[in-house]
């Protein structure tokens, strides 16, 4: 998935490449978008399946991922007021 979403987002860096560094960086950038996206979906499939087979830990591990988003959100929206 991480691949996949590298090949999609890999356009980015190529337009960033005109000058090098920032190509790179453009680069690294998206590469690091890819594994955050790549890891929460796949972590969502999985939670999904596991509702399938044992509801009762599927739905903690859910409710896990969900507190952790909204936590990661809250620590970003927070983050410019204390700069």
């Amino acid at each position: 998935m991480t691949f996949g979403f590298m090949a999609i987002m890999r356009p980015l860096s190529v337009q960033g490449s005109v000058i090098p560094f920032i190509g790179s960086i453009i680069g690294m950038g998206t590469g690091l978008v890819s594994v955050v996206l790549a890891g929460t979906i796949s972590l969502v499939v999985t939670d999904i399946a596991w509702i399938a087979v044992r509801p009762a830990l599927g739905i903690a591990l859910l409710l896990l991922v969900v507190g952790e988003f909204f936590l990661m959100r809250k620590m970003a929206a927070a983050k410019p007021a204390q700069a």
